[in-house]
């Protein structure tokens, strides 16, 4: 027992030596600090692949929304080659299509994970991929995976890292895999604290908005109510005395700029009165894909020859909900896409029915609009719902105010995600 301990310690000694840092400090170290979602993701990837010599890196995790494993992090994947010979293709994925590649909780792979509750090594275990169902072969011969590892978190699986083979092609060592045990561990740990911290700061900005546009809506309506009367005493007056100035064309033309700008004003005012007090809907049965195809068709007659829509519809849900309301926000939220891609481009409708959160409530349709525009910086993106802000020169900042407000009618929320350069993309969550 003695000599066995001996050289594990030995084993562990050089392999310390070979980083020339304890590897186990270093993911603590890198977790403890790390409570950043996005930064604890990157952080992972950096220590894993700075201590194993591995290119293909999949980390994928549970979205209890969908019930699914869906990959959040996935690198060295670019090119692999299928086939031999002449018949060889290279085959190309890009982030977009990485998402498809998802796991159920059905699926063998994650029952054999859930389990077990330890790594899965396919180099030792070719057998294995008899148990596994067509997809979950082809997931993993795509990406060349050799390595599974469960995350596990109060006793659950919430996730797992993929490992492709080694760059020396070489078997994971003991203390590799020791270390991995440990790393996965960690990891487990750490993304469950950032996604509760997540989704804490998410509710905690959503209650926030809530509270600030009700604020701003009793003001609005205040204000509104009284701009409105004395406007249309000025609006009744101009029209009058434009009836004075017969074929004087220049005093004509300045009552009429006036008048015009006495309309603009009138229509915010209108905008705001909406804003404030949006109506009531008028509930009834909605199928959701005619009513989203009826606004992809305006918007198909517009004059960019240079922009293409893409539809994932997962299934065709209905709703209970107001037609014109819906068409409204909808409507608004492709004419905000278009204007962010002024030379063209992609604009990428998804409905699917998931679990809601909290699963007693039921099932919800989520609507993801999302464009390849140019995206809106963190700052603006704090306050897109504010009403009057705007980055458009002619905007009045109603549009997405007023949006917010039909959903809450209908008990749903919307969501907002963007990157400078990279686009945007709307998610709109109704409940069924």
């Amino acid at each position: 027992m003695r000599i066995k301990e001996k050289i594990k310690t030995l084993i562990k000694k050089d392999y310390f030596k070979e980083y020339g840092k304890d590897p186990y400090q270093e993911v603590i170290k890198a977790v403890t600090y790390v409570v950043d979602y996005e930064i604890l993701k990157k952080t992972l990837l950096a220590k894993l692949q700075e201590f194993i010599p591995v290119e293909t890196v999949l980390f994928y995790l549970l979205n209890p929304e969908k019930d699914l494993y869906e990959p959040i992090i996935a690198t060295g994947y670019k090119l692999r080659a299928t086939g031999s010979g002449p018949q060889a293709i290279n085959l190309e994925l890009n982030e977009d299509e990485i998402k498809f590649y998802k796991f159920s909780k059905d699926d063998r792979l994650i029952k054999w994970l859930r389990i077990n509750k330890k790594e899965l090594n396919l180099r030792k275990n070719p057998n294995i991929f008899d148990y596994l169902a067509l997809k979950e072969r082809e997931i993993l011969g795509i990406f060349n995976v050799e390595l599974s590892l469960p995350l596990i978190s109060l006793n659950k699986l919430i996730g797992m890292v993929f490992l492709g083979t080694k760059k020396d092609s070489s078997p994971y060592s003991s203390e590799e895999i020791r270390f991995l045990r440990f790393f996965s561990y960690q990891a487990s740990l750490a993304f469950e604290n950032a996604l509760l911290l997540k989704e804490k700061k998410e509710s905690f900005i959503k209650m926030v908005r809530a509270d600030r546009l009700a604020t701003i809506g009793q003001l609005a309506s205040g204000a509104a109510h009284e701009i409105k009367n004395p406007l249309t005493t000025i609006k009744s007056t101009l029209q009058y005395i434009k009836k004075y100035y017969g074929e004087e064309n220049s005093k004509k033309e300045l009552i009429e700029k006036i008048l015009d700008e006495t309309d603009r004003i009138d229509s915010i005012v209108k905008s705001l009165l909406s804003f404030s007090k949006i109506e009531e809907p008028h509930m009834e049965d909605i199928s959701l894909v005619p009513l989203i195809e009826s606004c992809i068709q305006l918007i198909d007659k517009s004059q960019n020859k240079n922009l293409r829509i893409k539809r994932n519809y997962m299934n065709e849900p209905k709703i209970k909900g107001d037609s014109s309301q819906l068409k409204q926000v909808l409507f608004n939220v492709f004419l905000n896409a278009m204007e962010a891609m002024p030379d063209g481009g992609e604009i990428e409708v998804t409905v699917e029915t998931v679990n809601r959160k909290d699963k007693l409530r039921g099932e919800e349709v989520l609507i993801r609009i999302k464009d390849s525009g140019i995206g809106i910086t963190e700052e603006n993106l704090e306050k897109i719902f504010d009403p009057f802000f705007t980055t458009k020169e002619e905007g009045t900042g109603l549009g997405l105010s007023i949006s917010y407000g039909i959903i809450k009618k209908h008990g749903g929320e919307i969501d907002v995600k963007s990157e400078t350069g990279e686009g945007t993309e709307v998610i709109l969550k109704l409940p069924v």
